[in-house]
Protein backbone atom coordinates (compact mmCIF):
# COMPACT_ATOMS: atom_id res chain seq x y z
CA UNK A 1 0.00 0.00 0.00
CA UNK A 2 1.46 3.33 -0.99
CA UNK A 3 1.54 6.46 1.08
CA UNK A 4 -1.03 8.17 -1.10
CA UNK A 5 -3.87 5.35 0.49
CA UNK A 6 -2.95 6.55 4.21
CA UNK A 7 -3.61 10.00 3.59
CA UNK A 8 -6.64 11.64 5.12
CA UNK A 9 -9.84 12.39 2.59
CA UNK A 10 -9.76 15.87 1.47
CA UNK A 11 -13.05 15.51 0.34
CA UNK A 12 -13.95 14.98 4.50
CA UNK A 13 -11.76 17.47 6.16
CA UNK A 14 -13.86 19.82 3.58
CA UNK A 15 -16.98 18.58 4.89
CA UNK A 16 -16.11 18.95 8.77
CA UNK A 17 -15.30 22.78 8.36
CA UNK A 18 -18.92 23.36 8.84
CA UNK A 19 -19.55 21.91 12.09
CA UNK A 20 -23.35 21.95 11.49
CA UNK A 21 -22.56 19.24 9.45
CA UNK A 22 -23.74 16.63 11.61
CA UNK A 23 -23.04 13.37 9.14
CA UNK A 24 -19.77 14.61 7.76
CA UNK A 25 -18.75 14.71 12.16
CA UNK A 26 -19.98 11.52 12.34
CA UNK A 27 -17.87 9.93 9.64
CA UNK A 28 -14.99 12.23 11.50
CA UNK A 29 -15.92 9.93 14.79
CA UNK A 30 -16.05 7.18 13.13
CA UNK A 31 -12.62 7.21 11.37
CA UNK A 32 -10.27 9.35 13.98
CA UNK A 33 -11.70 8.74 17.51
CA UNK A 34 -10.20 5.38 18.10
CA UNK A 35 -7.17 6.42 16.18
CA UNK A 36 -6.61 9.46 18.48
CA UNK A 37 -7.50 7.09 21.74
CA UNK A 38 -4.79 4.71 20.22
CA UNK A 39 -2.02 7.31 20.08
CA UNK A 40 -2.97 9.16 23.49
CA UNK A 41 -2.80 5.37 25.18
CA UNK A 42 0.55 4.85 23.24
CA UNK A 43 1.76 8.27 25.11
CA UNK A 44 1.24 6.31 28.67
CA UNK A 45 -2.46 7.11 29.47
CA UNK A 46 -4.87 4.99 31.31
CA UNK A 47 -8.19 3.85 29.76
CA UNK A 48 -10.52 6.42 31.93
CA UNK A 49 -7.90 9.25 31.53
CA UNK A 50 -7.59 8.62 27.57
CA UNK A 51 -11.09 8.52 27.17
CA UNK A 52 -11.79 11.79 29.07
CA UNK A 53 -9.11 12.97 27.09
CA UNK A 54 -10.06 11.91 23.69
CA UNK A 55 -13.62 13.25 24.36
CA UNK A 56 -11.41 16.87 24.88
CA UNK A 57 -9.13 16.33 21.44
CA UNK A 58 -12.44 16.12 19.86
CA UNK A 59 -14.12 18.74 20.90
CA UNK A 60 -11.16 21.21 20.39
CA UNK A 61 -11.33 20.06 17.12
CA UNK A 62 -14.30 20.34 16.39
CA UNK A 63 -13.61 23.97 17.51
CA UNK A 64 -10.43 24.44 15.32
CA UNK A 65 -11.21 22.68 11.60
CA UNK A 66 -12.67 25.56 10.51
CA UNK A 67 -9.19 27.41 10.62
CA UNK A 68 -7.24 24.27 9.24
CA UNK A 69 -6.17 24.89 5.80
CA UNK A 70 -5.07 21.46 4.52
CA UNK A 71 -1.82 22.32 1.68
CA UNK A 72 -0.64 18.79 -0.05
CA UNK A 73 2.81 18.91 0.20
CA UNK A 74 3.70 21.32 3.17
CA UNK A 75 1.91 18.81 5.84
CA UNK A 76 -0.45 16.32 6.31
CA UNK A 77 -3.93 16.71 8.73
CA UNK A 78 -2.69 13.82 10.76
CA UNK A 79 0.74 16.53 11.82
CA UNK A 80 -1.96 18.85 12.83
CA UNK A 81 -3.92 16.38 14.55
CA UNK A 82 -0.97 15.02 16.43
CA UNK A 83 0.09 19.08 17.45
CA UNK A 84 -3.92 19.05 18.93
CA UNK A 85 -3.35 15.39 20.85
CA UNK A 86 0.04 16.62 22.43
CA UNK A 87 -1.27 20.18 23.12
CA UNK A 88 -4.09 18.63 24.99
CA UNK A 89 -2.62 16.07 26.62
CA UNK A 90 -0.22 18.21 28.32
CA UNK A 91 -3.10 20.73 29.65
CA UNK A 92 -4.77 17.78 30.72
CA UNK A 93 -1.49 16.65 32.87
CA UNK A 94 -0.86 19.99 34.11
CA UNK A 95 -4.66 20.23 35.16
CA UNK A 96 -4.46 16.91 36.98
CA UNK A 97 -1.04 17.16 38.39
CA UNK A 98 -2.55 21.03 39.74
CA UNK A 99 -5.34 19.24 41.38
CA UNK A 100 -3.33 16.13 42.54
CA UNK A 101 -1.03 18.80 44.54
CA UNK A 102 -3.74 20.47 45.92
CA UNK A 103 -5.22 17.51 47.43
CA UNK A 104 -1.99 16.05 48.79
CA UNK A 105 -0.17 18.56 49.18
CA UNK A 106 2.18 17.02 52.07
CA UNK A 107 2.88 13.84 49.50
CA UNK A 108 5.25 14.05 46.56
CA UNK A 109 4.24 13.99 43.21
CA UNK A 110 3.20 10.79 41.65
CA UNK A 111 2.43 11.27 38.53
CA UNK A 112 5.11 14.15 36.32
CA UNK A 113 4.14 15.51 33.33
CA UNK A 114 7.71 14.40 31.90
CA UNK A 115 6.70 10.97 32.14
CA UNK A 116 4.44 11.46 29.50
CA UNK A 117 6.01 14.07 27.61
CA UNK A 118 6.18 13.07 24.34
CA UNK A 119 7.99 15.39 21.27
CA UNK A 120 6.67 16.30 18.47
CA UNK A 121 9.16 14.20 16.44
CA UNK A 122 8.33 10.84 18.36
CA UNK A 123 4.55 11.72 18.58
CA UNK A 124 4.40 11.96 15.07
CA UNK A 125 6.17 8.37 14.76
CA UNK A 126 3.62 6.79 17.22
CA UNK A 127 0.71 8.47 14.89
CA UNK A 128 2.39 7.42 11.69
CA UNK A 129 3.13 3.39 13.18
CA UNK A 130 -0.83 3.62 14.71
CA UNK A 131 -2.75 5.15 11.25
CA UNK A 132 -0.97 2.00 9.26
CA UNK A 133 -2.16 -0.52 12.06
CA UNK A 134 -5.60 1.43 12.31
CA UNK A 135 -5.80 1.73 8.17
CA UNK A 136 -4.99 -1.97 8.00
CA UNK A 137 -8.09 -3.10 10.70
CA UNK A 138 -10.40 -0.88 9.25
CA UNK A 139 -9.83 -2.86 6.06
CA UNK A 140 -9.93 -5.81 7.10
CA UNK A 141 -12.97 -5.79 9.00
CA UNK A 142 -14.62 -4.45 5.94
CA UNK A 143 -14.15 -7.94 3.71
CA UNK A 144 -13.48 -10.53 6.40
CA UNK A 145 -16.77 -11.14 6.17
CA UNK A 146 -15.94 -12.34 2.08
CA UNK A 147 -13.91 -14.58 3.38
Amino acid sequence: MSNQNYNTRQTLLAKIKNNHDEKSWEDFTYYYQQYIYNIVRKMNMGHHDAEDLVQTIMLKLWNKIPEFEYQPGKGAFRGWLCRITQNETKNYLRKKNKHFDRENEDKNKVMHESEYNVSLPEIEEISKKEWEVYVSNMAWRNIKDEF
